[in-house]
């Protein structure tokens, strides 16, 4: 049998099941393409579970880029609804002042 390298799960499985000393070559024919296949398997799992951990790592550090970005834009929103509420507060007070003032006048003139 030439399936290539073995996975090192299927090796730790065949030496369980099959003895330290276990000569694949004298397996029959069809267990013998199971085994392969097996193999093929493992590895293609391995080769999977590997792109997927560095997906996971990418999409992990954009989403912390994109949290850190929206954290500043949190801040700087924060900020200027502060500084737009005092200006509405001053707006406020000035016209209750003219208001105050426009009512003694009318008094006065009345």
């Amino acid at each position: 049998m030439n399936m290539g390298p073995t996975h090192r799960l299927l090796q730790r499985q065949l030496k369980r099941y099959l003895g330290n000393q276990a000569n694949l070559t004298n397996l029959p024919e069809g267990l013998q393409e199971f085994i392969a296949a097996v193999n093929e398997a493992y590895w293609q799992a391995e080769s999977d579970r590997t792109r997927l951990e560095r997906t996971l790592e990418i999409s992990s550090q954009e989403l912390l880029q994109v949290n850190a970005r929206m954290q500043t834009l949190l801040q700087t929103m924060e900020q200027q609804v502060a500084e737009r509420t005092a200006e509405l507060t001053q707006a406020n007070a000035e016209l209750e002042a003219t208001l105050k003032e426009l009512q003694q006048n009318q008094v006065q003139l009345i």
